[in-house]
């Protein structure tokens, strides 16, 4: 319940000191309290985006090993993310901002490459066209794609912070935006600050420099403005990194660097109610459970408090309740056996057997996108 939308439920307790609950699946004998409502979905708030699909999708397939395109969203993506499924490769993503067929790998430190023939040759509005990469689409493998839409098109090239070289597109909708930026230009220190343009404080931030051989620096609300955590490794949190977000606004943020000339890109996500959420849950003996808000299409986990490797969930290759499967954006290596449940309102972590996921005690990070609002799950 809410301030603004108090609930209150029905029940009754017999004599035998059951507490009986009522949610709808019989007439209420009596009306709710003034000022209350029945404690039902049809309540719940309104979302800020009925259909998720329509800005993130996740999608799997088999690899051709020639030119071939993935037609199957509800949208034009505008950052992709795949991996093979079935073996040993490195985690691969393109954008538009930083144009076709330009490469990054989240698994690993490389500077932007040009993979001409190979990468993501043509955007269209309902998928990509891909070349004949072992990454992307080897003959007979298998993959996993994420998809991410940003506007479609350029939302500004002019920054009112202090980083030049600016181009940046931005869903404000799905709290999304794709930013490249100049945040050096010799050495020593910097600090530069950036236009994101999504109106709300972002939550969850991957930024990496593409002229060298740089990790990728990811900033979570959870963890605060200290230092940083490393996408392509499995290291803790490290809280005196030069490299780091130093501050974030409704309009900006702040990059900390040090170091020569450097170009990045950046991905940065803001919490939209009950598409979107970021937060950490502590480790248990048992089996915690992370409410987001929402029935979950996609989940991203890391500890934080020591070395442990990232974890990524999704319903396109854990289609029911028990998402078995998960990949390491650190690593290269193929789908792993670890097990959540993505249910109506969030996840329940439940290997308690791997420090990874689930040390009793261990601090970890979370970031998470919708399949269903909580106002439209249903139990499955």
């Amino acid at each position: 319940a809410t301030n603004d939308n108090p609930v209150v439920p029905n029940t009754r307790t017999p004599s035998s000191g059951v507490l009986d609950f009522n949610f709808g699946q019989r007439e209420f004998r009596d009306a709710a309290p003034t000022g209350y409502k029945c404690w039902a979905s049809p309540n719940l708030a309104a979302p800020a985006i009925a259909k998720p699909n329509l800005h993130f999708d996740s999608v799997t397939y088999t690899g051709t090993g020639a030119t071939r395109s993935i037609t199957s969203l509800d949208f034009g993506p505008d950052f992709v993310w795949m991996k093979k499924r079935n073996s040993s490769e490195h985690h691969i993503c393109f954008d538009q901002v930083r144009g076709t067929e330009a490469s990054l790998f989240p698994s690993g430190d490389y500077v932007e490459g040009s993979w001409s023939g190979e990468g993501i040759s043509a955007w269209l509005s309902n998928g990509w066209t891909i070349g004949d990469s072992n990454n992307a689409n080897e003959n007979t493998d298998t993959y996993v794609a994420w998809n991410w839409e940003a506007g479609s098109s350029v939302a500004s090239t002019s920054n009112s912070g202090s980083a030049t070289n600016y181009t940046r597109w931005t869903n404000s909708t799905a709290g999304f935006s794709i930013i490249k930026a100049t945040i050096s230009t010799g050495s020593g220190y910097h600090q530069k600050t950036i236009d994101h343009g999504l109106g709300v404080a972002p939550g969850f931030i991957m930024g990496k420099g593409i002229d060298a051989a740089e990790d990728w620096r990811v900033y979570h609300s959870s963890l605060g403005f200290g230092g940083s955590i490393y996408l392509n490794e499995s290291d803790a949190f490290n809280g005196s990194d030069s490299w780091k977000i130093s501050a974030t606004s409704s309009s900006q943020f702040t990059f900390d660097s040090y170091g020569a000339a450097q170009n990045m890109v950046f991905y940065v996500w803001a919490p939209v109610n009950q598409y979107s959420a970021v937060g950490s849950y502590t480790g248990l003996s048992g089996e915690p459970f992370v409410s987001t808000g929402f029935r979950p299409a996609y989940v991203l986990l890391k500890r934080s408090d020591n070395s442990g490797s990232w974890y990524v969930f999704d319903n396109a290759r854990s289609p029911y309740n028990e998402a078995s499967v998960a990949l390491r954006p650190n690593s290269n290596v193929a789908d792993q056996s670890y097990n959540i449940s993505m249910l109506s309102n969030g996840f329940l972590v439940e290997s308690s057997s791997d420090g990874d996921i689930n040390g009793s005690g261990a601090n970890y990070i979370w970031f998470a996108i919708a399949e269903s609002p909580r106002k439209y799950s249903r139990a499955r």
